[in-house]
């Protein structure tokens, strides 16, 4: 165990742990490691544990190990040891292997994963960049202030103190999966794994690991419909850190091939045990009918993760980080004459880029559907005979802030309605009316009402739906409904208005999503203004057979066929 090659990983876990000091207990996300050398099986973690311990004179004795394979992707250890105070160190582990894959890892990686030697960088950049200049700057509502760089690059920032000491920032690359093709769908999330798995060319992944021990910091990448976002939480003694990290991966990120090769590992496996699964068929079905088959809308599947090429991938990154417009928000426990600074050093220094993403423009629109369409879809279940349907209607647009908010009220209103036929008609355990406005793809935002049910029952759950549906669309609400309605939906807007993470969310896309501000703030009112005969107008504008769309997806014959051999073989 010793000479095991993650043992550099396990070890900065522990000091990482140690460093935080918690006053009752902590929990240390190690997200930087999540990729590629994580060990899975209890005994391995065992193993490292003892070595450590040994190591930094510790009781190796009280270890606890829970390892879950139920898809094979986490273990979590939990360290219980007697120190000052006797505080309680837990480190939680999101592993991505399986043990035959964390042996791959090991081979893959046995170079990066070595001990830092005494001539590795000492800091995260060789030298500090020269900062950008702030080239516009206006306060708007809120409190938040909007500036541009002289690169192009927007910033938005909003000081909020819920979070004593902390702060969130969101970096938006606009472009990625709305630019792919048919031939390249998928390049933009295995391109941005780069920023999950950090290293340049000047650093390991190593490097990087031991230069943030101690750090509280945590950045990942996710990409979405027309953007890729990048978010990072940190202490304010950190935030500095998070950005020197940020501009060594967006000049200089590199796209390991040991990473590059876990990613479709781990993606392949996950195919094998989403399969069975409804809801992903569900889901996969109803995305798939609404978009007609637009690649850079349906499902990443497993011939598209082979498909995929690293270097292909690691050039589609590269274009992105110096082309793509950029827009960052800053919230937090940091006032803005000390986070702005910092923004232009580390990202007003980035080659010049568009101010906005106009070229997107001609790419937000899909081959429109026509309706009423249904489709039945079936699955290869193991032995269940569960079913889902989802039901409702598509086709609104957002910016239109009368209809959108006339339309988020009319569907906490039909999800009221809807109960019946779970508590009266009993033909679903469970149903669930669901608001879906999207900002990235003009008419692509949707209500839909998801429920399960037996498979006999599916064209009679659906149709149940629109009836309730049909009711609405003719007797409409009342005004003490409608304003009790209101009352809830306002609530949640009232909890959000201090919370870091739903205004740095927010903001990070804000001029991306061709937002007003100004209906931000004028939610409240937005809302009051809906009447009950509005209401249903603006319902019946769009619930139209043109607009409607159903997809019932059942488990195939043969699952049946293998239920029932199950049960015949005295299996449960």
């Amino acid at each position: 165990m010793p000479n095991c090659p993650v043992l550099p990983w396990f070890r900065d876990c522990v000091d990482g742990a140690m460093a935080a000091e918690p006053s009752g207990g902590a929990v240390v996300w190690n997200s930087l490691s999540r990729t590629d050398n994580i060990p899975e099986r209890s005994s391995d973690i065992d193993g490292l544990w003892k070595t450590v311990a040994t190591d930094r004179g510790l009781d190796a004795g009280p270890l606890k190990c829970i390892a879950s394979d139920s898809l094979g992707e986490q273990v979590m250890a939990t360290l219980r040891q007697n120190v000052t105070r006797w505080k309680i160190i837990t480190v939680l582990v999101a592993a991505t292997m399986s043990s035959a894959g964390f042996a791959h890892a090991v081979q893959a990686t046995d170079e990066e994963s070595k001990p830092t030697k005494p001539g590795a960088p000492k800091s995260l950049l060789a030298t500090l960049p020269k900062p950008g200049k702030i080239v516009e700057s206006k306060k708007g509502p809120f409190d938040i202030t909007n500036a541009r760089l002289d690169n192009g690059v927007l910033v938005h920032h909003r000081f909020l103190d819920g979070e004593k000491g902390f702060l969130m920032a969101v970096i938006t690359l606009a472009g990625g999966e709305i630019e792919e093709t048919k031939e390249n769908a998928g390049i933009t999330q295995a391109a941005f794994l780069t920023i999950n798995a950090p290293e340049t060319s000047r650093l390991t992944k190593s490097n990087v690991r031991s230069l943030l021990v101690g750090k509280k910091l945590k950045i990942g990448a996710s990409a979405n419909d027309d953007a890729v976002t990048i978010e990072f939480r940190s202490s304010v003694k950190d935030f500095e850190t998070g950005l020197q990290l940020l501009h060594a991966m967006l000049t200089d990120g590199q796209l390991s091939a040991a990473t590059f090769e876990a990613w479709r590992a781990k993606g392949l496996k996950n195919f094998v045990s989403y399969r069975p699964h409804v809801f992903w068929n569900a889901h996969n079905a109803a995305d798939d009918l609404l978009c007609s088959s637009d690649p850079r809308r349906t499902a990443f599947d497993d011939k598209r993760l082979k498909s995929v090429k690293r270097h292909e991938a690691h050039a589609w990154y590269q274009r992105m980080c110096r082309q793509a417009p950029m827009e960052v928000s800053v919230v937090g426990d940091m006032k803005l004459d000390v986070a702005l600074p910092l923004i232009q050093r580390y990202l007003g220094s980035l080659p010049k880029r568009p101010a906005t993403a106009a070229h997107l423009k001609p790419l937000r629109r899909t081959e429109p559907l026509k309706g009423p369409v249904s489709r039945v879809v079936e699955y290869d279940a193991a032995t269940s005979w569960e079913a889902l349907v989802i039901a409702g209607l598509h086709g609104f647009d957002p910016h239109n802030t009368s209809d959108l908010r006339a339309l988020q009220l009319a569907t906490v209103l039909l999800d009221r309605r809807q109960l019946a036929l779970r508590d009266r008609s009993k033909l679903t355990p469970s149903i669930r009316a669901q608001f879906r406005p999207n900002w990235s793809f003009d008419d692509a935002s949707n209500i839909m009402t998801i429920a399960r049910c037996t498979p006999k029952n599916g064209e009679k759950l659906a149709m149940a739906i629109f009836r309730t549906w049909d009711r609405f669309a003719k007797l409409g609400t009342n005004k003490k409904e409608l304003d009790d309605v209101k009352r809830q939906v306002k609530a949640g807007y009232v909890q959000a208005e201090n919370d870091m993470s739903y205004w740095a969310r927010t903001l990070g896309c804000f001029d991306l999503n061709r937002r007003n501000i100004q209906d931000e703030r004028d939610i409240a009112n937005q809302l009051d203004a809906v009447t009950p005969a509005e209401l249903l107008r603006v319902f019946k504008k769009y619930y139209t057979p043109e607009n409607r769309y159903q997809v019932i997806t059942i488990p195939k014959k043969s699952a049946g066929k293998k239920e029932a051999k199950d049960k015949d073989n005295g299996k449960p």
